[in-house]
């Protein structure tokens, strides 16, 4: 449980931000074992460009994170030594 209130605000808006979305391209084989109808590739793109408008309206938000990060104590972390 987190108890800085900062640190739960920052947390839940990371945690309301919706999934990036897939390239719409990667979902289309490039050599068909189907044909898609025109309806159906409308409705990937309207999808895919609905959750790039949320994903721009988050990223609209960064400045305001990164404030918000940088009020926030540093955590310490242990040095490790890789290879040893």
């Amino acid at each position: 449980m987190v108890s800085d209130p900062l640190t739960a605000e920052i947390l839940d808006s990371l945690r309301q931000a919706p999934e990036m979305p897939d390239d719409p391209s990667l979902v289309m084989p490039h050599i068909p074992d189907r044909v898609m109808s025109a309806e159906q590739i409308y409705d990937l793109l309207h999808d895919w460009m609905e959750r790039m408008e949320e994903w721009g309206e988050l990223l609209a938000d960064v400045d305001v994170l990164q404030k918000r990060l940088a009020q926030l104590p540093p955590i310490p972390a242990p040095h490790r030594v890789i290879g040893l």
